[in-house]
């Protein structure tokens, strides 16, 4: 008799679920279709903020002993056109602006501009402006952001169509050299404030210089940094970097690529964070241990392209002196004092 009932309570059970299964695939027909995977995370990873890892003032690095890349290693006539990590080195005669427009134009993007015009130095703005509308990024977006203490003395100078200017007030400090100094923390700062929302890509430009001939999508790269006009041609061991053991900005003699000058560095925007927020950290903990780097803010650049390295590298045709004769390595000047 128990047998019996098992029998038939097991059967009923069969019956049941077959029931059940056949009911649900006709109801799941009527239903609206669902794109919500069945491995849903669980809601409280929607509600985590990415955080930045505590970063240490200062990692002593490894050193890297090889041989110097030289800009004119070839014949004195050309540049390099390659580093030796497999970075291109842009200048004249290496890239194609036809095809480099019709690759980047279809982006959509916006280059933003960082200049500090600080006292006397507001009389730059307009010719810099001037020729930036005439050569700088022709056909994008571009928004030039302006540090300046006096924004009552920043000029109107007419912009093309999709191009901005914003001023960004800022005190007046007591020494030139603190003016410097401070302009790591104030890019990353504003970075995170607000270009990060603005711009693709962004470059911080000193104002005391000129635009001569195009400067395009060429120049755009993860971070990019410009060789110094000064120091091109020259060993290494005659860099003018820092070389106390006791600052974070120290490179040893036998150390260094190329001089970059602190005039011109630029790139992504998420990158240029980075890279200046380095470098901020890195002058607070010499600021804590009482030094300031023999050549201030480009010291500390140096030192993190050193271990960062530029993934895209201007000849100094993008950062000239004006006061130097132009050598026939260069085919033309784009950007001088």
């Amino acid at each position: 008799m128990r047998c019996r009932r098992l029998a038939l309570g097991l059967g009923f059970c069969l019956l049941l679920g077959t029931a059940l299964c056949f009911l649900w695939v006709y109801v799941e027909n009527w239903l609206p279709f669902s794109y919500v995977p069945y491995y849903l995370p669980c809601p409280e990873i929607f509600n985590m903020q990415l955080q930045y890892k505590g970063e240490k003032p200062f990692q002593p690095v490894t050193r890297s002993l090889y041989p110097q890349p030289k800009l004119l290693e070839q014949r004195p006539a050309e540049l390099l056109a390659l580093t030796p990590w497999l970075a291109p080195i842009v200048s004249e005669g290496t890239f194609n602006p036809e095809l480099l427009h019709h690759i980047y134009q279809p982006l959509n993007l916006t280059i933003g501009v960082t200049v500090f015009a600080v006292g006397k130095y507001t009389r730059f703005v307009q010719p810099f402006l001037e020729s930036a509308e005439r050569f700088f990024m022709q056909g994008y977006r571009v928004r030039y952001y302006i540090f300046t203490n006096d924004p009552a003395a920043i000029p109107q100078v007419p912009l093309g169509p999709g191009r901005l200017l914003s001023t960004i007030p800022i005190q007046k400090q007591a020494r030139r050299e603190e003016i410097s100094m401070r302009r790591m923390e104030q890019i990353s700062r504003h970075i995170a404030e607000r270009a990060h929302w603005e711009v693709d890509y962004i470059f911080c430009l000193n104002v005391d210089m000129v635009f001569r001939n195009p400067w395009g999508p060429e120049t755009l790269g993860d971070l990019v940094a410009a060789i110094h006009p000064g120091y091109y041609a020259v060993p290494r061991q005659q860099f003018p970097y820092e070389r106390r053991h006791i600052s974070t900005a120290f490179v040893a003699d036998g150390e260094g690529d190329f001089y970059y000058g602190g005039a011109v560095f630029g790139g992504r925007v998420a990158s240029v964070y980075e890279f200046t927020r380095g470098c901020h950290m890195a002058i607070l903990a010499d600021k804590a241990n009482g030094i300031m780097a023999a050549g201030q803010e480009e010291s500390h650049l140096n030192r993190r392209f050193l271990s960062h390295k530029p993934s895209k590298v201007l000849s100094p045709e993008y950062l000239w002196d004006s006061r130097k004769p132009q050598p026939p390595s260069l085919k033309l000047i784009r950007f001088s004092t």
